[in-house]
């Protein structure tokens, strides 16, 4: 018998483990009955909602008083849906008469603005002198239209230039890096140079 051991005796334990009770304690059973009562209450009064729900909704009279609070919950939500409707549409009215003004506005700027290019076209033709022209000076102006992009330049009235006043300010504009002419004003001018020699 010394042999056999128990597996308690094997791990060291000294051969004793306590006994479990059969009986529970008596702050446990206090518990159990604490709960037991909670849960038993909260049934109790979750019935008697449940039944006073029912009677009501069997009460003629509550049967109304419910019809006509959905009747006015739903009057006041239609209400608010048609003033913001309203405030909608009245918004995109203004929205659209300040379209049509904007437009006016454009077509009538550009109409004056054509008729101002027509009386200068007119001053122009009708001044006659053919020692004046006009010039388009300085820098463009850009002008952005919603969708239209006009490019504006000034005009001045200078006095007009014959062909070889022009030649020479575009010899004056060859660039210094290479002072000689392009071969085909070369050549043009050597034939003209042989055409001259063979008239003499």
């Amino acid at each position: 018998m010394g042999d056999l051991e128990t597996p308690a005796e094997k791990e060291g334990d000294g051969g004793v483990q306590p006994k479990m009770e059969a009986r529970m304690s008596r702050k446990e059973k206090r518990k159990t009955m604490k709960k037991m009562k909670r849960k038993q209450t909260r049934k109790e009064i979750a019935l008697k909602q449940q039944e006073e729900e029912e009677a009501r909704l069997q009460d003629p009279q509550e049967l109304i008083n419910m019809e006509q609070e959905e009747a006015k919950r739903s009057e006041s939500v239609r209400i608010i849906f048609e003033e913001r409707e309203r405030a909608w549409i009245e918004a995109m009215e203004i929205r659209k008469k300040k379209r049509i003004e904007e437009e006016e506005r454009r077509i009538s700027a550009l109409e004056y603005e054509e008729l101002s290019r027509k009386q200068q076209i007119k001053n122009a033709n009708d001044d006659g002198d053919d020692d004046w022209e006009y010039v388009e000076e300085g820098p463009a102006e850009i002008i952005w239209q919603e969708n239209e992009i006009t490019v504006k330049k000034k005009r001045v009235k200078v006095p007009k230039r014959n062909k070889d006043q022009r030649s020479i300010k575009e010899d004056s504009d060859r660039p210094t890096s290479n002072p000689l002419p392009p071969q085909s004003e070369a050549f043009d001018d050597y034939k003209m140079l042989l055409y001259q020699r063979s008239s003499c």
